[in-house]
């Protein structure tokens, strides 16, 4: 019993690093998106009205 409840933690700690790498990573990915999206439209903003 103490096996398993031992791969059990180890399991969901495993799967929690792995979803918190996932949402760090994309969460970065996202981020650099939206901050060049922004970027863009600025930088096209102001070519277009100066």
């Amino acid at each position: 019993m103490f096996y398993v409840k031992l791969s059990l933690a180890v399991l969901f700690l495993l799967r929690y690093k792995f979803v918190l790498f996932y949402h760090l990573y994309l969460g970065g990915r996202m981020f650099y998106f939206m901050l060049g999206c922004d970027l863009l439209y600025m930088v096209g903003h102001l070519f277009y009205y100066g």
